[in-house]
């Protein structure tokens, strides 16, 4: 958890105390391959993974577009054709029993 202060109209980020010694281990792997420190090794994974992740917002957005072409396919998967068919009776009139063309 990220504990913040601002003082004289800055904000300033105080430490972090993650205790899963796991992490710690994977922070350091991370930093002796690309060369660096375990801060920067931490800061570019979770620039790299907040760029990677949508905001909540876009999230909703895509599920409500979603929505509306799933209604969609519904409208258009009744329609009838002008003779009056339906897409699966004419699928259907394009095989016989056995699966081979007409």
């Amino acid at each position: 958890m990220i504990s913040t202060r601002l003082l004289v109209g800055a904000l300033v980020a105080m430490g972090m105390n993650i205790k899963d010694p796991q992490v710690h281990a994977m922070a350091r792997e991370l930093a002796a391959r690309r060369g660096t420190t375990v801060t920067d090794a931490v800061r570019r994974a979770l620039a790299a993974e907040l760029e990677r992740s949508p905001e909540p917002s876009a999230l909703k957005l895509q599920d409500a577009k979603l929505q509306q072409l799933l209604a969609l396919l519904g409208r258009f998967s009744n329609l009838r054709w002008p003779d009056q068919r339906t897409s699966k009776e004419l699928q259907d009139a394009l095989y016989d029993d056995d699966g081979l063309p007409v």
